[in-house]
């Protein structure tokens, strides 16, 4: 996936761990094969997506945007 990059900074809108993010990817894909094993970070960092905002981004639900993010990166040989 690619990540919106505005003055050297990165900005996401949703906090989560990778395991979790992967089971939810299986929920809606599961003839993919994810990996099993994860090394999670116990880190908080403050994310805002307050910049995206202000160019016109907005929230979509997260199924939709794994499901289309998915599709994107199949389409592009990304995942074979």
């Amino acid at each position: 996936m690619r990540s919106l990059r505005l003055k050297e900074d990165t900005y996401v809108s949703h906090n989560f761990k990778t395991g979790d993010l992967a089971e939810k990817l299986r929920t809606l894909n599961p003839n993919y094969n994810y990996p099993k094993n994860f090394v999670e970070v116990d880190e908080d960092r403050k994310m805002s997506s307050a910049k995206l905002r202000r160019i016109g981004w907005s929230y979509r639900a997260l199924d939709e945007t794994l499901i289309n993010s998915a599709e994107s990166s199949r389409e592009a040989g990304l995942l074979d």
